[in-house]
């Protein structure tokens, strides 16, 4: 595992559900974001980029390591 500046094609863990896939690249899109990799969204703020990831994170506890994974990235 190592730096990326370019976006995931898919999840880094194996999550067994395509929904899950999908949310796991919009999660790593907000991650670059918050580190500066990529551009915010017109009007987003870094709170928002966090809060955005902790929804996510709520929802959807299955996502949670692989956020935690993506951020190590």
């Amino acid at each position: 595992m190592k730096f990326s500046p370019s976006p995931l094609s898919h999840s880094l863990l194996r999550l067994g559900n395509p929904e899950l896939d999908k949310l796991s690249l919009e999660s790593f899109s907000c991650v670059q974001r918050y580190m500066g990799d990529a551009g915010l969204k017109k009007g987003q703020s870094l709170a928002d980029v966090v809060y955005e990831l902790m929804l996510i994170c709520h929802r959807f506890p299955a996502m949670r390591d692989e956020v935690y994974v993506q951020m190590v990235k």
